[in-house]
């Protein structure tokens, strides 16, 4: 039985597709395969077929029909994958935009001993540009208030836009001042979080085997909260291990602001995810 599989979602990001697996092979690390689940509308880049068969890696390649978005890419692919094959012990679901950079990342993975709750881990996912760790992205459950808030924020593109602006300008005082976001606090420990950062989210075999999936509430965004919301029914917990690093480009598939369309979909997310978990 594989050791680790990556599932990785293209959106006519092929060129970073390139790099994102040149970072995998260059780890050396054996007990590995790629799902990779391509949802580009656009077409092919020239080859790119060809290209991965230059990759010593075990890569399998699936072509949607459509977009499924971020994590029902991920569904789809692994779906596709465990026709044949049991869970791994490790599922990564990540972004292409991220590279593994940290020298024997896997290994230092699959050779930690986590608590038996241990259901993801959350690892440091270092910003190219702002030098930054966006995790761990949640440390604690959101309230309804603070949940009411953000829907407000997200009603329209132009709010949302202004919002991410703000955001901004935070991350370069905090990159002029060399220092980390306000809420990690400069933390190193590994520590339970109530939600990892969406762009690289590794889950334990136990999150699959206890009944958990990834099938989310909705197309795109609010993948965090589905994992951190499963994890609290499956009595699991998400860990949060700055030992573990990866590097993140960014923004390669949405783009820093946000479209119309993309704005649609952050705010039809902010909706389901009150709708599914604040109600009571």
């Amino acid at each position: 039985m594989t050791e680790v599989l990556i599932v990785a979602v293209i959106y006519n990001t092929y060129k970073e597709t390139l790099r994102f697996l040149k970072s995998i092979e260059q780890q050396k690390f054996k007990d590995l395969e790629i799902v990779l689940v391509d949802n580009s509308d656009h077409a092919f880049e020239d080859n790119f077929e060809i290209q991965l068969k230059n990759y010593s890696l075990t890569i399998h390649y699936f072509k949607s029909e459509k977009n499924l978005g971020y994590f029902g890419g991920a569904a789809y692919g692994l779906k596709k994958y465990l026709k044949t094959i049991n869970y791994p012990e490790w599922v990564i679901v990540c972004n292409v935009d991220i590279v593994y950079d940290q020298e024997e990342f896997f290994k230092k993975l699959t050779g930690k001993n986590y608590d038996s709750r241990t259901g993801v881990i959350a690892p440091s996912i270092i910003s190219r540009k702002w030098k930054t760790d966006t995790n761990p992205k949640i440390v604690k459950r959101y309230t309804r208030e603070q949940m009411n808030f953000y829907l407000a924020v997200v009603t329209n593109r132009f709010t949302q836009n202004a919002y991410m602006t703000l955001s901004y300008f935070k991350k370069l005082v905090l990159q002029l001042k060399n220092k980390l976001k306000t809420n990690q606090q400069l933390n190193k420990h590994q520590q339970p979080i109530y939600a990892p950062h969406g762009s690289c989210i590794i889950l334990n075999q136990r999150y699959f085997k206890l009944g958990g999936n990834l099938n989310s509430i909705s197309f795109l965004f609010g993948e965090e909260i589905f994992v951190a919301e499963t994890l609290i029914k499956l009595n699991l917990q998400a860990v949060y291990d700055p030992g573990l690093k990866v590097s993140d480009y960014e923004h390669a598939s949405t783009g820093f602001f946000y479209s119309k369309k993309i704005a649609g979909y952050m705010k039809q997310s902010t909706i389901d995810i009150i709708k599914n978990y604040y109600q009571e």
